[in-house]
């Protein structure tokens, strides 16, 4: 019973904000789908907020201490934390083309690899496929919310009841 007034709740903050923007669709199935997608996004947030906090400190890492060079990699992970933080679009998917151009490195790394490292490269590929699936739906959960529901979570009207970290 908990659970449903979370959503009763959610489902009148969503309805109050469309009807505040003149937009009168009472269609309850749109509505529960919205509210569905933006759940998903804050705990898609949570998850992108957990793994660049981690790649940000591997970067600061081994930035600092054996290659300088990669330490101006370090403003990528924070792309990827503010943009998750404050629901970014932007921001989220420089983070996304960030995953990306790793999968790429890891590929081309895995076919001119010396043969002890293959595997290091095959199972760091297959983490990296998993961010970048995950930052993708992200950002594909965004595109699919309206500017309201988007503002609406930014101020943490719409937090869902249970909230989880995304594993997949």
């Amino acid at each position: 019973m908990a659970g449903q007034h979370y959503l009763d709740v959610a489902e009148y903050h969503i309805n109050k904000v469309n009807n505040d923007n003149n937009n009168n669709n009472n269609d309850n199935n749109n509505t529960e789908m919205e509210i569905e997608v933006a759940y998903r996004a804050w705990n898609y947030h949570r998850t992108i907020t957990f793994l660049a906090s981690i790649d940000l400190v591997v970067l600061l890492l081994y930035g600092g201490f054996i290659n300088p060079i990669f330490g101006l990699f370090v403003l990528f992970p924070i792309f990827g934390i503010y943009g998750a933080k404050t629901f970014r679009k932007g921001c989220t998917i420089v983070y996304l083309l960030y995953v990306t151009f790793q999968l790429a490195f890891y590929v081309w790394l895995g076919i001119v690899a010396v043969s002890g490292f293959f595997i290091f490269y095959l199972i760091s590929f297959f983490i990296h496929l998993w961010i970048a699936k995950i930052v993708c739906t992200f950002y594909l959960d965004l595109n699919s919310l309206s500017p309201a529901t988007i503002s609406s979570l930014r101020d943490g009207v719409l937090i869902p009841q249970v909230m989880n970290v995304v594993v997949w």
